[in-house]
């Protein structure tokens, strides 16, 4: 079993620095837990945490909550410390209700598909 934390995100519209009014993008910081069932490469995934929304827009209205995913793995050795690692995960959550003057915004929620490649480093032994 291996426990550790990430931080990632989506850009669904870039931000720009000449105009504050431009950008959107969804974010997550999670903890995560890899189990191993076999003591070959292979592992699933779970993860728990904060999941944001930012939209810079005028009418725009920010937002956070729960975020989750699930996933598999398998670690190819690429050397004695260092594993090579294709992932495939699913990632959801909610962002809470928006409360605005013109129109209220309920039930935000954001869901992908994440295919990855990870390169990782193990301290010790092999």
């Amino acid at each position: 079993m291996r426990a550790g934390m990430k931080a990632n995100g989506w850009q669904l519209q870039a931000s720009n620095l000449n105009d504050p009014a431009v950008g959107e993008s969804v974010g997550n910081v999670m903890g995560i837990v890899d189990v191993f069932p076999a003591r070959k490469g292979g592992f699933l995934r779970g993860g728990l945490g904060y999941a944001s929304y930012t939209n810079n827009r005028p009418e725009g209205s920010n937002g956070s909550g729960l975020g989750w995913e699930a996933g598999a793995g398998y670690e190819f050795p690429i050397g004695s410390q260092f594993r090579l690692a294709p992932i495939i995960e699913y990632s959801a959550g909610s962002f809470g209700d928006a409360y605005q003057p013109v129109a209220p915004v309920t039930g935000r929620r954001y869901s992908v598909i994440e295919f990855k490649l990870a390169l990782v480093y193990r301290f010790g032994g092999s």
